[in-house]
């Protein structure tokens, strides 16, 4: 079986994503609250950088940045917002 990632390889932090969609919304003044100490909850991952190697080595290459990706997302939900209703 072969696996492959897609995606780029932009780092960014949690605060930058908030910050790009709380803009996105037109939020003003939004506070931020963490918890789960420095490491963060059960299962968080702190730090997430996909080895794209194998579909570069095929002639791919990503065309969005990570922020562009985060806006598209923020749009593609808000213009399906059914994905939002829970069962």
């Amino acid at each position: 079986m072969n696996i492959y990632n897609l995606g780029n390889e932009d780092v960014i932090n949690v605060d930058r994503i908030a910050e790009i969609i709380c803009k996105k919304l037109n939020l003003k003044g939004v506070k931020f609250n963490y918890s789960g100490g420095k490491r963060g909850w059960v299962g968080d991952s702190p730090f997430i950088l996909l080895d794209i190697k194998k579909m570069k080595s095929l002639g791919w290459k990503p065309s969005l940045g990570i922020e562009q990706c985060v806006v598209k997302t923020l749009e593609w939900i808000k213009d399906n917002e059914w994905v939002l209703e829970r069962n």
